[in-house]
């Protein structure tokens, strides 16, 4: 957009002659408390290995804002390099424009405006930082993702209301299944009572042709056990006889062997 090709060499033209001065002159003695505040905020561990010259911190931060203003004024990754110089400008309006400190009111006044017009560029850098150019942004993509997700979770998880599509074919496809089979076992269930029927009086037929058979086997067996029993029977009841006469004489005998002790004694 035209309005950007013009907006961001303005905005970096400020930092690419910062950071060509920077170069050119020695820190100000302001940059030292700066530091040292920064410091004693890091861990030891941390701080041990950070160089203790104010000098190496000042040239790094006009290094960056040098080479950020030149990435932002000619549109080569603006958005980072926006962040970039927005985190530069913070010490260096920190350390530069401390008009709270000044006695002069002269020096105050432009100390004030310098400190104010940093801030002023701040909120270009943050507002050139979350620049899409028209793309969607992190939160509208998140945003997305919730409800993509949301969408998908809400097909694949059943409710009362609307149930799952492939859940419900399935039940349609069980209940045609069953009534074919039912409406099968009713056509074969009239021919299996055809053959039930074909057998029953296939049966009925055979029982009434044997039957006489059966019956005249029946009273010849009959006969046979009847005779059988009659002869043995007269047979138990003579055996019977004698075992019941033996043992009476046994008890006489024993009853009259008691009365003989009985007198004795």
């Amino acid at each position: 957009m035209l309005v950007r090709r013009i907006a961001r060499p303005l905005l970096g033209s400020y930092f690419i002659a910062a950071g060509l001065n920077g170069w050119r002159e020695a820190a100000a003695p302001a940059t030292e408390p700066v530091v040292a505040g920064a410091r004693n905020m890091l861990p030891q561990h941390v701080t041990r290995y950070l160089p203790d010259d104010p000098q190496v911190y000042a040239r790094a931060n006009k290094a960056l804002q040098l080479i950020g203003g030149l990435a932002l004024a000619s549109g080569k990754l603006p958005r980072i390099s926006a962040l970039v110089l927005a985190g530069t400008l913070v010490p260096t309006t920190l350390a530069e424009n401390q008009f709270w400190q000044e006695s002069d009111p002269a020096a105050r006044t432009q100390q004030r405006a310098h400190f104010w017009k940093n801030t002023s560029i701040l909120g270009g850098l943050i507002i050139a930082g979350i620049d899409t150019e028209g793309r969607p942004g992190l939160s509208w993509r998140a945003r997305r993702a919730t409800r993509h997700a949301a969408a998908v979770v809400a097909s694949v998880v059943p409710t009362t209301n609307d149930p799952v599509p492939s859940l419900t074919d399935k039940i349609n496809e069980f209940g045609d299944v069953t009534r074919s089979l039912a409406e099968r076992a009713g056509e074969r269930w009239d021919e299996v009572s055809e053959t039930i029927g074909e057998g029953a009086s296939t049966l009925s037929e055979i029982a009434r042709h044997k039957a006489p058979i059966l019956a005249d086997y029946a009273r010849d067996k009959g006969n046979q056990l009847a005779k059988v029993a009659q002869e043995q029977g007269s047979t138990l009841a003579d055996a019977a006889s004698q075992r019941g006469r033996k043992i009476a004489d046994h008890a006489a005998h024993l009853r009259s062997e008691l009365k003989d002790a009985a007198a004795r004694s």
